[in-house]
């Protein structure tokens, strides 16, 4: 420990030395020879003062205070803490610090000497104070409290140390949930006052052990919160193409139509338009509502992820350690309600072989069958390893117990309403069946994947490394679950979790989606656990590979810090649309909303109130915005490529009179999804819109035919 503290003494004294280079700075003298230097007013001699004292500063720091190293390391944590306080200086100054700072640094760690009698006693448990970091860390910036980002956080840390030092980690259990107050319901500067008290006075009150509560409640739900106070409680912005796979499903059943018979969802039932029902029913239909609610379930996602890394460590402090890393790999996976139902599923299965106990796998089978009705693909990957899981574990017989249990119900009301058959018809035959029309290319392997240099090259980019994950999850999955086919093991958790990577990776054969990425923490934290029972030194390698890798310090202040300042995703330059009361409360393109106000100038004027457009512009959030009847099953023109399903269409458009029009054109719709147009997708529609429809409307970027 010694040398580690003197090596952490010499890299303060190089920040310090390099906090000071501005002060040696001065202008060029008239007896200065010309050269670049006095061509722009400055010394020549400043370059060699500089490398002077770049030199000479750590070397003298050091051999002042290098004395003091057999003091320090004479209890860990003082020796830890010091190298953490001196050797951080330099982030300090990357992220806009000055020698102040540094100075300060040096403070904390002449603090910490004069306070090594104490015993704070760390331990895994203090992981809690990374969120909790976060979470005052916000709160200065709401209060501006520090000025700079780097100053701020410093500020933050000081204290939170300070607050350690004199309470157990136990004590700081619930102190994360300081991010709901963070989330946007309150204005910024009450948001940084309520979180720092709710801090202040928990870790001073709080006294019990709350293992479960921490575990199950408090952990997942300031998981789950810091997302949300990343993403904000700004106006949502609508994608007319995107949500429609859920607003025009929503639309078409709150009409009193019948899924999968009269509409078909994409991807799940509760995923697309069942959900937005339930909002438009108890919240109302304003579309910020709804898509406010979907971001809210959306979180749940990394909430999920939680729980995945929890059944495989079964440590509630790294499942936690979990969320952040998985935020710094890839925080453009931080909300997808989609994959929610299938993670957590798959977190059932694991926990069950972690702790050998079959009620596990009851639950899993429950969450199995709502995850089948949320999104069908994510479903199919958490059966897979769910019910090898079980078969290994002797536990198929609870499992299918658990499907049967959630199953049955769902089967008896889709029989009721009369959909049962149209359920397995349009999953399997339209959207499963049809699922190769979606496919991008063929496969190509991520550009730093090529060779071991652009491994090297492309570490931080956020696709190679979910591609190198893959593949070692793959390589890991097959030797370990290959050892024992049909025999479960307590070791075996993590390997589930890399299997289930390894079969998401479809979501990337098909449409290049990183989807598998969510599940790439846990398998890290648990496959770090497993190293940690066959070499410690292994252990701590990867742990440090695996922090470099993340960049932490990226996702703090080039991520966390703007976002916090913003208070959220602020779509800058989008604006409201308020000609209809479907379409308050998002916001979208200024192009799009001028687009919309010259569709409902055309529905207005040229329609009668129950008549309708069919859709071939790739913007069916029209029909959920202006409440107008969709003629078509289908939510997109993509899948209506079978022969079968064009005709349908057409006998719909033959024989619904109230279809007087066809949307062709409209801003932020696609009518050329993977670069292939509508017209030769769906070939035969086009040639019976091209008879029986003419040119009728053209304005901002909004085309109507006419029949």
């Amino acid at each position: 420990m010694k040398s580690v503290v003197r090596t952490s003494i010499a890299i303060w004294g190089l920040a310090l030395a390099i906090g000071m280079m501005p002060r040696v700075v001065r202008p060029a003298s008239p007896d200065d020879l010309p050269g670049a230097m006095k061509a722009i007013g400055l010394s020549a001699s400043i370059n060699a003062a500089q490398l002077l004292l770049i030199i000479l500063v750590p070397a003298i720091i050091t051999l002042i205070f290098g004395r003091f190293a057999p003091v320090i390391a004479e209890r860990r944590w003082v020796a830890w803490s010091c190298a953490i306080a001196l050797a951080s200086a330099p982030l300090t100054l990357m992220t806009f610090g000055n020698v102040r700072h540094v100075l300060l640094h040096g403070v904390v760690a002449t603090a910490i000497v004069f306070l090594r009698r104490l015993d704070p006693h760390f331990t895994r448990a203090d992981v809690v104070l990374i969120p909790t970091l976060f979470a005052l860390y916000f709160a200065f910036l709401d209060l501006n409290f520090g000025g700079t980002a780097a100053a701020t956080f410093l500020r933050a840390a000081i204290i939170l140390f300070a607050l350690r030092l004199l309470r157990p980690a136990r004590a700081f259990a619930a102190a994360p949930l300081a991010f709901i107050f963070q989330i946007g319901f309150f204005e910024p500067r009450w948001a940084g006052i309520l979180a720092v008290l709710w801090i202040l006075l928990w870790t001073a009150a709080a006294t019990l052990p709350l293992s479960k509560i921490k575990t199950y409640v408090f952990f997942p739900i300031a998981a789950a919160a810091y997302t949300m106070a990343l993403v904000g409680w700004n106006p949502p912005i609508l994608d007319v193409f995107e949500d429609a796979h859920s607003l025009l499903p929503a639309s078409e059943m709150n009409r009193g139509e019948r899924p999968y018979r009269d509409i078909v969802p994409m991807h799940g039932l509760l995923a697309d338009g069942l959900l937005d029902v339930a909002v438009m029913k108890t919240l109302g239909d304003d579309l910020g509502e709804i898509l406010k609610t979907r971001q809210v379930l959306g979180a749940l996602s990394i909430m999920a992820v939680y729980f995945v890394a929890l059944a495989a460590t079964t440590s509630a402090e790294l499942a936690l350690l979990s969320v952040f890393l998985s935020l710094a790999l890839f925080p453009f996976n931080a909300i997808f309600f989609r994959i929610v139902p299938a993670l957590l599923a798959l977190a059932c299965a694991v926990a069950g072989t972690r702790l050998r106990a079959r009620r596990w796998f009851l639950v899993a089978g429950i969450l199995l069958v709502v995850a089948a009705i949320t999104s069908v693909d994510f479903a199919i990957f958490s059966a897979c390893v769910a019910t090898f899981a079980a078969i290994r574990a002797r536990a198929i017989r609870p499992f299918l117990i658990g499907v049967g249990i959630a199953a049955l119900p769902i089967v008896a009301i889709f029989a009721l309403f009369g959909i049962l058959d149209d359920f397995f018809h349009a999953t399997f035959a339209e959207v499963l069946g049809a699922s190769s029309v979606y496919v991008t290319g063929p496969i190509d392997i991520p550009h730093g994947l090529h060779t071991l240099g652009g491994i090297i090259a492309y570490v931080g980019d956020a696709n190679t490394l979910a591609g190198l994950f893959w593949f070692v999850a793959l390589i890991g999955a097959t030797v370990a679950l290959t050892l024992s086919p049909l025999r479960a093991r307590r070791s075996d958790a993590v390997w589930l979790v890399a299997a289930w990577i390894a079969l998401a990776g479809a979501t990337y054969v098909v449409r290049q989606h990183d989807y598998f990425a969510f599940a790439i923490a846990p398998f890290l934290i648990g496959a770090i656990v497993a190293a940690r029972r066959h070499s410690r030194a292994l252990a701590i390698a990867l742990s440090i590979i695996v922090a470099l890798i993340a960049k932490p310090t990226t996702h703090l202040f080039d991520v966390a810090t703007p976002l916090r300042r913003a208070h959220g995703i602020v779509a800058s330059g989008f604006v409201e649309y308020r000609g209809t009361p479907r379409a308050r409360g998002a916001v979208m393109n200024p192009a799009t909303a001028k687009a919309l106000a010259s569709a409902q100038r055309f529905l207005t004027t040229q329609l009668r109130p129950n008549e309708t457009f069919y859709d071939f512009a790739g913007a069916g959030s029209l029909h959920y915005i202006f409440d107008r009847d969709s003629p078509s099953r289908m939510i997109e023109v993509a899948m209506s490529e079978r022969e079968s399903t064009q005709r349908e269409i057409i006998a719909a458009l033959e024989h619904n009179r109230r279809v007087r029009a066809v949307l062709i054109l409209f801003p932020g719709g696609i009518t050329h999804v993977d670069n292939i147009p509508n017209s030769a997708r769906a070939p035969l529609v086009w040639r019976y819109i091209q008879e029986h429809f003419r040119p009728a409307f053209s304005e901002n970027g909004a085309e109507f035919w006419m029949r």
